[in-house]
């Protein structure tokens, strides 16, 4: 069974169930959690329900823990999948056309490989479906701490518990009160973030230190095909509200003084799963040195 913790027969009474019996742990726990989730199960062995004391042990969720995991920005691609779909609020630009030729230079660049530092094989696709979405673009008015500028967020898994993300979820970007041409810019250095790049020395020569010209240029195309159309993602759909993280304020050098640190849930539920390991998402703001802990509800036993 997927995304089970562990197993075992609840017998209506002593003589209910054949000997001997079965108790099953999954593998790739942590000591800890191995032995939170065998006590659990033996628990139910001997009859015990989620009910019944001791609490918590036999309670049906708590929170479980893997063996240690290499963090989404160690790994060639911090996703769980190449193909990342993306939600435009194309409505709320100041210049939708513009805009919607932007953010298509920005995704065609990172399919390209922008410049040697993006994953191998990344592709993006539009999608109607903004809570569904991996990468979200949203205009807005103020959002960012910024009248003018950028910022984003990204959610992710943290299965080891060791405060920070194993992999991302969802990156959601936002755009405030830009000059139309400097979208693509934007658009594009956050993908960067949302491809793990911490250190300025990640991000392809054309979005470190760019000038507010060098912004508003055609920086995507040295290496572009010109008989290429570029990606693009499709919609004119409702604005809603975005959360400040870290960000850029137009017309300024990107700084790494000032940078707030904040973790928290980001809305989603978890999984009900009987007997489930059910992994539920937590969202990561972006962190100078260290990051909280992100949650992990699991579901376990019969």
């Amino acid at each position: 069974m997927t995304d089970v913790a562990g197993c075992a027969p609840v017998p209506g009474s002593p003589a209910g169930i054949a000997r001997p019996e079965t108790v099953e742990v999954r593998t790739g726990l942590s000591d800890e959690s191995t032995v939170q989730v065998l006590e659990h199960e033996l628990g139910h062995a001997l009859g015990l329900d989620h009910d019944d004391a001791p609490q918590p042990l036999m309670a049906p969720m708590a929170q479980l823990t893997t063996l240690p995991q290499p963090d989404a920005s160690e790994r060639a691609l911090p996703w769980q999948a190449p193909e990342l779909s993306v939600y435009v609020e194309y409505d709320t630009a100041s210049d939708p056309t513009v805009a919607r030729t932007q953010v298509g230079h920005a995704l065609d660049y990172f399919e390209r490989g922008a410049g040697g530092t993006a994953p191998e094989n990344v592709t993006f696709v539009a999608t109607r479906n903004r809570t569904a979405a991996d990468v979200v673009v949203r205009f807005r008015d103020r959002a960012c701490e910024h009248d003018r500028g950028s910022c984003a967020r990204r959610a992710g898994l943290d299965p080891d518990g060791d405060g920070a993300l194993e992999y991302y979820t969802r990156v959601e970007i936002a755009l405030v009160d830009l000059d139309p041409d400097a979208v693509a810019w934007h658009v594009a250095y956050w993908l960067g973030y949302a491809f793990g790049f911490e250190d300025r020395a990640d991000w392809p020569g054309p979005l470190r230190n760019a000038s507010g010209a060098e912004r508003r240029s055609e920086w995507w195309a040295d290496d572009a095909d010109p008989t290429r159309t570029p990606a693009g993602a499709i919609g004119d759909h409702p604005s809603s509200g975005l959360a400040d993280d870290r960000g850029l304020e137009e017309g300024c050098e990107e700084s790494d003084e000032g940078r707030l640190l904040a973790v928290g849930p980001d809305g989603a539920s978890p999984r009900a799963v009987r007997g489930g390991f059910a992994v539920g998402a937590g969202e990561q703001r972006f962190a100078v040195d260290q990051e909280d802990a992100a949650e992990i509800p699991i579901r376990d036993g019969m």
